[in-house]
């Protein structure tokens, strides 16, 4: 394990110590992953060498789900990395490989429209020209991808465009289902313009490669990917689903066996998310343009002020040539002007300096003439710049234009496939009743929690719409799994909801950092660790995240010396849950328990100011309480009951804090069922349209009047909003 790790960081020191230690160079992780496909994956090819020259399995199998046993070379001719590409090949690694769809390099290198990977591939003697088990060639898979530039460049070197998949589909029909009009409309021409016997004959003599070498070898069953999801799908078994980055195909799916063929599906490396990645390149290209052109356009101003400065010099110039003609017009006088006899001869230097105005308009001229030309290259420059600047911003802006409008229409396609499932237009908000999620042996723990956190309707909002995909900062496996069972109880599809519930149980106890039986059976630690989980998967730079933003709150712990008055210590920090000990032998209020929790005590201290250890008091105070208010009911005896209001919980009458009435939405009970005293949890959850209260018991799902809420003897949670929660 330590070896996948240390290769997945590139800790080059660290797989060796591995190694050396005794580990397996070929120990597959929980992702599904050997150390050499998260080095070929991540272009690490020092990490590749390394693990080369400790005899690992070029030709490892993933046995993550979607990957269909991708070996290294696969996953690095999908993503493109070359330099790994050629080591493993030089290396010894197989370039005919098949997985488990029959799909080799060149077809993982075409699905992604790498054509460098399929350059590297043709150097190799790859076979451009293999068909997928009768599913279609690489020119199908780039067809589909949408890259113009790899179907041409697949066409020129033979692969059949008159071939067809096991559905009778032309690449050019492919390229049509999917959009790609331009590409449809070149191998329509490219169809007509090769000879139908030459097509014949290239596709009977192409090489095909031996299938039955590769099928009949036992390949590893994959197991269930929760960590690190690269869903490649195949197109004819893509079922139609909201097409969201890296969710996992489900078999399940109400409507998984509907609308097959040809549609290529987002993936981590796949045809929507590549397009997001290659919009936000030349997006950060443009960027650095405009900053690239910010520059030039000061190199510009200074040119512009040479050019100022340099006509400024030859208007000097000229002016000085002026006067000099008229001082050298007045020097020499009439022509019939008689020299007097008795005039004194002028000396030998004003002769020579009668002589010096033509030497001085000479060296003028030149020096004009060269101000002249500077000026001229320093005009030519500027305009060189400019027209140099602006045809890389129209280059840019042109391609931003188009992969923009291609990620609109694949939008558009899969809104008019989705809709045309009406189970998915069924929505909370309208339906009658709400649904249900199924038992997995849990006590209901997971199930009243994650109810309760579906009637926030930020975070039901934020999960539902994907805008939480802008914000994922890790691998985002809770995150995902969470927004699948909210999307899936927003459809009210039950197939659906079980297989996301599924998922999300699979998600938790693969994370879990706690034994399971320690907190499967309690709905608090469920809920403290799955906002905990997915404020650490939404949490930006800043350390904000849309938990922080709806559910945290601070507090303000001081301590403060009972002799002196002055500060011991005073430390402010947040808060997910206010937790409350139920100690009291009778009924008691929520509002009594609070002012209780918040009272000053006395404890001993290390006081810096007497410079000794005495009681000190001890004061925690509220500095700020969160739109979403959750207060955790521990209970020593759970038959006390503990009375808590509805609606108008005035919270800054009971301790001191600015902040708004609350209303409860949510609740979290624990009741005790049969002679064994089973324990079960249940929730209570408002229905915001019309303010209907429902009682939750996993599957069953009924309308309560607002006294049963507040009569419930063993309430564990409860959830305040600080305004209607709409």
């Amino acid at each position: 394990m330590q070896v996948v790790s240390c290769a997945a960081r590139g800790d080059g020191a660290g797989v060796t110590e591995a190694v050396e230690a005794g580990a397996s160079v070929d120990w597959i992780d929980r992702e599904g992953w050997a150390a050499l496909h998260h080095a070929a994956a991540s272009n690490k090819t020092e990490i590749v060498n390394l693990l080369l020259a400790y005899s690992a399995d070029l030709n490892v199998r993933s046995m993550a789900h979607g990957e269909e046993g991708a070996t290294p070379l696969h996953l690095a001719a999908c993503i493109g990395n070359t330099a790994v590409m050629r080591l493993l090949l030089e290396s010894g690694a197989d370039a005919e490989t098949l997985d488990r769809r029959g799909k080799t390099a060149v077809h993982w290198a075409a699905l992604q429209g790498k054509l460098e990977s399929l350059k590297v591939l043709q150097d190799y003697n790859c076979n451009l020209r293999a068909q997928v088990n009768g599913r279609g060639t690489a020119l199908h898979y780039a067809a589909a991808f949408g890259d113009m530039e790899v179907v041409e460049w697949l066409a020129e070197r033979g692969v059949d465009v008159t071939g067809k998949d096991k559905n009778g589909r032309l690449a050019k029909d492919v390229a049509k289902r999917n959009g790609h009009r331009h590409i449809h409309h070149f191998l329509k021409e490219e169809t007509k313009r090769q000879p139908s016997l030459s097509r014949k004959k290239s596709s009977s003599n192409a090489r095909k490669p031996d299938l039955a070498d590769h099928t009949s070898a036992p390949l590893p069953i994959p197991l269930p990917r929760t960590i690190f999801e690269k869903n490649v799908t195949s197109w004819e078994e893509a079922p139609i689903r909201e097409a969201t980055r890296g969710s996992p195909a489900n078999s399940n799916s109400a409507i998984a066996s509907k609308k097959k063929g040809w549609i290529i599906r987002s993936m981590s490396v796949g045809n929507k998310a590549g397009l997001k990645l290659q919009m936000g390149e030349m997006k950060k290209e443009m960027r650095d343009m405009e900053n690239t052109l910010r520059a030039k356009d000061v190199q510009i101003a200074r040119l512009q002020g040479d050019i100022f400065t340099t006509e400024l010099e030859k208007v000097q110039i000229e002016n000085q040539l002026k006067e000099m003609r008229t001082v050298s017009g007045r020097g020499t006088g009439s022509p019939g002007q008689q020299r007097d006899p008795y005039t004194k001869e002028p000396s030998d230097n004003v002769c020579s300096s009668r002589e010096t105005p033509p030497q001085e308009r000479t060296a003028l001229l030149l020096k004009l003439q060269d101000v002249k030309a500077r000026l001229k290259k320093e005009e030519r420059d500027r305009g060189d710049e400019r027209y140099v600047s602006d045809l890389k911003i129209a280059s840019l802006t042109s391609e931003l234009e188009e992969a923009t409008q291609k990620l609109k229409k694949y939008g558009v396609r899969q809104k008019k496939l989705l809709s045309k499932n009406k189970s998915f237009e069924v929505d909370l908000t309208t339906a009658r009743v709400p649904s249900g999620l199924p038992d997995l042996g849990d006590t209901g723990a997971m199930n009243s929690t994650v109810q309760c956190l579906y009637g926030v309707a930020a975070l039901r909002n934020y999960l539902t719409t994907d805008a939480y995909r802008r914000d994922v900062a890790s691998r985002g496996e809770v995150t995902e799994a969470l927004a699948g069972v909210f999307k899936a109880l927003k459809a009210g599809v039950q197939p659906e909801i079980l297989a996301k519930r599924q998922h999300l149980q699979q998600v938790v106890e693969s994370l879990e950092e706690v034994p399971r039986d320690d907190h499967r059976h309690d709905a608090f630690k469920v809920l403290t660790l799955l906002l905990t989980w997915l404020h650490r998967d939404l949490c930006q730079a800043d350390g904000t995240s849309v938990v922080s933003q709806l559910f945290f709150g601070s507090h303000e712990h001081n301590v403060t010396c009972r002799w002196t008055g002055a500060d011991v210590s005073r430390v402010t920090e947040d808060f997910l849950v206010i937790y409350l000990d139920v100690t009291a032998d009778k009924e008691i209020s929520l509002q009594s328990l609070l002012a209780h929790h918040y009272q000053p005590v006395s404890n001993e201290y290390e006081c810096p100011h007497c410079l000794r250890s005495h009681l000190c008091r001890k004061q925690i105070s509220v500095t700020h309480l969160p739109p979403i208010l959750i207060i955790h009911l521990a209970r020593k005896d759970k038959r006390v009951n503990v009375t808590f209001p509805s609606s108008r919980f005035m919270v800054h009458e009971v301790i001191k804090c600015d902040s708004p009435s609350f209303e409860l939405f949510g609740a979290v009970t624990l009741q005790t069922k049969g002679l064994a005293n089973s324990r079960q949890h249940t929730a209570f959850c408002r229905n915001l349209p019309d303010s209907t209260w429902y009682f939750y018991e996993n599957e069953r799902v009924h309308d309560v009047n607002t006294r049963r809420v507040l009569d419930q003897p063993n309430t564990n949670i409860l959830f305040f909003s600080a305004e209607v929660n709409k």
